[in-house]
């Protein structure tokens, strides 16, 4: 969506005890990725991707919200994709395409976090798939929603 209310979108990155995870809200790929490498640059560490525990995919896993060039500026594992996919059809399957593609970190593969099992969603829980693919998918329990995410 490329009003003006989701370019404005408040995008948070929360660090503790060495775990960081990216809340995107709606923000734009492009303005979040120049963000980012603005921060990597800020740090002075010589990283060229932010390392993240967790990233929640911007505007539900829109397919112009999950770009190459936005993965290509992180590190991280775990992917969170918020909806119920009942009013816009989210999340895009080329967003969480590009993530299984492109995702992950340098020896783990990436893992969907969804918050809703629904037609939209199910389709990324196939062993088939996920094992062609190599990546994880990981539901709520049948007839719940919600998302808990542990992290190690």
């Amino acid at each position: 969506d490329p009003s003006a209310a989701n370019g404005s979108s408040i995008a948070l990155l929360a660090e503790f005890d060495g775990h960081a995870m990216l809340l995107t809200g709606d923000a734009h790929a492009e303005v979040l990725a120049a963000s980012i490498r603005a921060l990597l640059v800020a740090r002075g560490r010589g990283e060229t991707r932010l390392p993240l525990s967790a990233f929640k995919l911007s505007h539900h896993g829109s397919a112009h919200a999950t770009t190459s060039e936005l993965l290509g500026v992180i590190d991280c594992q775990n992917y969170l994709v918020s909806t119920n996919s009942s009013i816009f059809q989210h999340p895009d399957v080329a967003a969480l395409a590009r993530v299984v593609l492109e995702g992950g970190q340098a020896q783990r593969r990436p893992v969907l976090h969804f918050n809703h099992r629904s037609e939209r969603t199910g389709f990324w829980g196939s062993e088939t798939l996920r094992r062609r693919y190599d990546f994880n998918a990981v539901f709520p329990e049948v007839g719940q929603s919600g998302l808990v995410l542990r992290l190690p």
